[in-house]
């Protein structure tokens, strides 16, 4: 019997929350249209885009901080490998 196909670009969009995929160097590669509505963003503005510098346009925006914060620890969990 052959295994059900997953159509995993759809479930990530329907994911409830807010969700995005980054690069390893911290590129935004896809995020979900939770995501985008949560940051007020369109994809076009997002795909491609440096993650640290996301806020870099409104650095008194709540979610600047929030943004730093990310960027450092996963800076940390790949110099280290540990979380």
């Amino acid at each position: 019997m052959r295994e059900p196909e997953i159509d995993y670009k759809a479930v990530f969009q329907a994911l409830p929350g807010a969700v995005a995929l980054l690069t390893p160097q911290l590129f935004f590669a896809d995020v979900n249209k939770e995501w985008l509505h949560v940051v007020g963003r369109n994809r076009e503005h997002v795909i491609g885009r440096y993650m640290p510098d996301d806020y870099a346009d409104r650095p008194g925006h709540p979610n600047a901080a929030v943004a730093r914060n990310i960027e450092e620890s996963l800076c940390r969990v790949a110099e280290c490998g540990c979380r």
